[in-house]
């Protein structure tokens, strides 16, 4: 273990994994008032609306944010050098996402959004150039090991959400337009936080007039493109079920299927928590193949463990949880998680492996395997969903994700030069990690 930065990696990733924790009991929060105000019809309305915005936002930043993290965490460039290459190609991406947005509402109203007052769509939209600046900044506080920064822009958002969604209550605004301008007030005034933060970066680490942006943006993109490829693909695993759900069986049915996603989503925080320090480090150890690989191999078999005694407990909690946050309307959740869960225990070894490929400087390798993996996941939602509803829509997501980690098991053995049985076997490094984590926990007890 000597080396690898695990009590670095450790403390990082405990700190993200609060910040993560203290995100997800808020937006929870958020959809318990949304779903209790606005039943399932309301509820899948807002999480349509609401996806837009993200969807684009992820679509469109061109690789440029996993280019920073890559780049900054390899001490590649500086801070300055990344954000006014980020904010050029804000500037340019912005108009193009309305556009693109605008469009889509307009085109497509009638198949993806059915159901959907228009207004909420275009409402959300507006908040697009601001998340697409916050996940420009936030790439660079992750990027330098600036977890402190990281965590309170990612978590100020749907802070500012739910309290906005409280005052607008208490002021008996009750309206879903209201929670929609809610959602995109927050959003702007993250984007200034956001700046305060990069602000005092920018004062200690001024732009070198030696330095080439355009050599940077180069690079980025030939790095960014095809993590980017492959972000669009992981994130199309993701949501596009929610679009089909809305598409063949409408809001009501999406909005039962979205507390399931909300709640087995919540499974996933230890391992966002760990990937989002991960990735940096490996950058990191770009020339120490042997302690990239041991690293791996240790956190990838902790995940699987970690998120499956976590996903067997929220099953055996499930049905009373769901009836007491959202209600009886909304108990078909409950089988609808049960199913999603095994996807979440694969997904979580998934992401540390695959921020080893890119580590390794070969993203492309991610995205082909997450083409094969939508591929998958469309044609068996397309075929489950008429048959089974928003269950079928479950399955097809659990079995894209076992078929996501297999490959990404099978490359990152291959171009790790190492086994894959040496990644998913448990050794000698497991017990001393346990041994160290007790002693740990024994001496700050004591202390």
């Amino acid at each position: 273990m000597q080396g690898l930065g695990l009590r670095s990696l450790a403390g990082n990733s405990m700190a993200t994994l609060f910040r993560q924790l203290a995100s997800a009991v808020i937006q929870l929060g958020t959809v318990v008032i949304v779903a209790r105000l606005f039943g399932p019809d309301g509820n899948g309305t807002y999480a349509i609306a609401v996806l837009v915005p993200t969807l684009l936002a992820t679509f469109l930043n061109l690789g440029l944010a996993p280019a920073n993290v890559y780049h900054l965490g390899g001490k590649k460039i500086n801070v300055a050098l990344a954000w006014k290459t980020s904010l050029k190609a804000a500037f340019l991406i912005s108009p193009a996402g309305l556009i693109i947005g605008g469009s889509a509402i307009i085109l497509l109203g009638e198949t993806f959004f059915q159901g959907v007052d228009k207004r909420f769509l275009w409402l959300s939209l507006a908040s697009f150039p601001l998340l697409l600046l916050i996940a420009f900044m936030s790439s660079i506080f992750q990027g330098i090991g600036e977890f402190r920064r990281f965590n309170t822009l990612m978590l100020l958002q749907p802070t500012l959400t739910l309290i906005l969604i409280l005052l607008g209550l208490g002021c008996g605004w009750v309206s879903l337009i209201y929670i929609i301008s809610a959602y995109t007030t927050a959003a702007m005034l993250s984007f200034f936080w956001g700046l305060y933060l990069l602000h005092g970066l920018l004062k200690k680490e001024p732009l070198d007039t030696h330095q080439c942006g355009e050599s940077y943006i180069k690079k980025a993109f030939l790095y960014g493109y095809k993590a980017h490829l492959s972000n669009i693909l992981t994130f199309l695993n993701y949501r596009l079920d929610m679009f089909l759900v809305n598409a063949f069986l409408g809001p009501a049915s999406t909005g039962v299927y979205l507390i399931a996603v909300q709640l087995s989503e919540r499974m996933w925080l230890l391992s966002q928590s760990v990937s989002t320090v991960l990735l940096p480090k490996l950058s990191e150890l770009s020339d120490l193949d042997e302690r990239k690989r041991q690293l791996t191999g240790i956190v990838a078999r902790w995940m699987f463990v970690v998120a499956f005694f976590a996903s067997a407990f929220l099953a055996a909690i499930a049905f009373p949880l769901i009836n007491i946050l959202f209600g009886s309307q909304y108990v078909e959740a409950v089988v609808t998680l049960m199913l999603l869960l095994p996807g979440v225990v694969f997904g979580s070894a998934l992401k540390v492996l695959a921020n080893d490929i890119a580590a390794r400087g070969r993203p492309g390798l991610n995205m082909v395997t997450s083409l094969v993996v939508v591929a998958v996941n469309v044609a068996l939602n397309v075929i489950l969903i008429p048959l089974m509803g928003i269950e079928g829509a479950a399955i097809s997501t659990s079995a894209a994700y076992f078929v996501s980690f297999m490959l990404c098991l099978v490359i990152q053995a291959r171009i790790s030069r190492g086994s894959v049985l040496a990644t998913v076997t448990p050794n000698q490094d497991d017990i001393r990690i346990i041994k160290w984590t007790f002693e740990s926990i024994r001496r700050k007890v004591r202390g």
